[in-house]
């Protein structure tokens, strides 16, 4: 278990945002991650049960995920519960024959960045969420057992890295993305 504090930002000049994270930067690889959100039958939109957890495929490995959300302001706290599984296809049957439905498919393509000047591991990725545009992602991960001291420094190290890469708090998206494709299909 971890706790993953972050913010993601609407991006509007993709461009420009590369070449700012490409020079703050110490690393950056490029990722296609798949996702599928699984449900309770005919849970309702924006709640726990609409998502109650996601199986993520990336580069031939398969990672189930449920989180445990909380906003400070406009920073995501998620407590994640994670794990590996080495057949996502059975995963996927398994969940199904249980009676969980998919309720949301999801589909990021973008970079991933450490960012060199951060005091704690930050990475930002510059994401495309199919269906609604790029995104900026700053994360922080803490262990399971972050007091508060250790989550505020993480916000603050977010709130440094908005700044540092120019984008406007006025660019932040609350919504998780999965209500925010939700609503393009209702």
């Amino acid at each position: 278990m971890a706790f993953e504090i972050e913010v993601k930002a609407r991006v509007t000049d993709v461009d420009a945002l590369r070449a700012k994270l490409h020079a703050a930067s110490r690393g950056v690889y490029s990722f296609v991650k798949e996702d599928l959100y699984f449900a309770v039958p005919e849970a309702p939109r924006g709640t726990v049960e609409f998502t109650l957890f996601r199986l993520r495929r990336e580069n031939g490995d398969a990672i189930v995920t449920h989180k445990e959300r909380t906003m400070i302001g406009n920073v995501e706290e998620n407590r994640e519960v994670e794990f590996t599984v080495t057949d996502a296809d059975a995963f996927e049957l398994f969940a199904l024959s249980l009676g969980y439905v998919v309720s949301i498919r999801k589909r990021k393509t973008g970079e991933q960045y450490e960012i060199a000047a951060s005091t704690l591991a930050t990475v930002v990725e510059l994401t495309e969420i199919d269906g609604l545009g790029w995104f900026a992602e700053i994360e922080i991960l803490l262990p399971d057992d972050a007091d508060d001291s250790q989550r505020d420094a993480a916000r603050r190290e977010i709130e440094a890295t908005l700044k540092r890469l120019d984008i406007p708090r006025a660019s932040i998206e609350p919504r998780r993305y999965t209500d925010m494709l939700a609503e393009l299909t209702s």
